[in-house]
């Protein structure tokens, strides 16, 4: 897999916005200047790359996305344990490297239909909070740069989204779910468009031990066991989206 030549950077200027801490701060981008024809018709995104960090009061998790149309990779760190979830047109997958293990689950119809809606498999929070009923409540300031927010409160509880003007890419996402008064916040870090990945990087490699099922069969047996090394991070694109999104699921 690589990511050079054609990625961009996500804002204007000379860098792109990165998250650390609370700051927001601008980074150099390895990507070349664009020439003023590239700049007045740019090149359709049809691959991204973003980074998280996810705090709340169960723990820490450091995330690395990449996405090619449908199809997503995330790398997890989450209590010293590294985990992958590759999700392509038909199979959810959940690998643990650390034992050559995994599973493979047929993805749902809902979920599959669901493709079409989303802008992209991840950080795409914006488009499932307005499709419940969410809407813009204002524009934040944060270290200079204008954010608008965006909000949902029902009665799971609340999320708030910051998003780039424009572009809608979140920035950062803040959750409340009030069944167990759980705070969950998530800050993206290095927005990149069409770095270059190989299609073979949202595969399993095959030294992977992997245990292959329907869905029918998954749903079937987490109703008495655990399935896979870890349950779904991503449960949208497994079970497909329901009316609201999810408050408590963790990205």
């Amino acid at each position: 897999m690589t990511t050079r030549g054609a990625a961009r950077r996500v804002l204007g200027g000379t860098g792109v916005v990165v998250h650390v801490g609370s700051a927001l701060i601008a980074l150099l981008c390895l990507a070349p200047e664009a020439s003023a024809d590239e700049a007045d018709a740019p090149a359709k995104v049809t691959s991204w790359y973003a980074a998280t960090i996810a705090r709340s009061d169960s723990g820490f998790l450091l995330t690395h996305y990449w996405a090619k149309g449908p199809r997503m990779r995330a790398q997890t760190v989450a209590g010293g344990r590294f985990l992958v979830t590759i999700v392509n047109e038909s199979t959810y997958y959940v690998l643990d490297p650390s034992t050559g293990s995994g599973v493979g689950i047929a993805r749902s119809d809902l979920a599959k239909q669901g493709d079409a809606l989303r802008a992209r498999p991840f950080g795409d929070e914006l488009s499932a909070l307005v499709r419940a009923g969410g809407e813009r409540v204002g524009e934040d300031v944060r270290d200079g740069v204008k954010l608008e927010r965006y909000q949902l409160t029902n009665d799971a509880g609340r999320i708030q989204i910051w998003v780039v003007p424009d572009r809608h890419l979140p920035i950062r996402v803040e959750r409340y779910v009030r069944s167990s008064s759980l705070r969950e916040n998530v800050d993206y870090l290095n927005w990149l468009e069409n770095p270059e990945i190989a299609d073979s990087f949202f595969e399993p490699s095959v030294h992977f031990e992997i245990e292959r099922m329907t869905y029918e069969d998954y749903v079937k047996r987490t109703m008495t066991e655990r399935v896979g090394p870890a349950p779904p991070f991503y449960a949208h694109l497994l079970h497909g989206e329901q009316m609201a999104p999810s408050l408590a699921e963790t990205p």
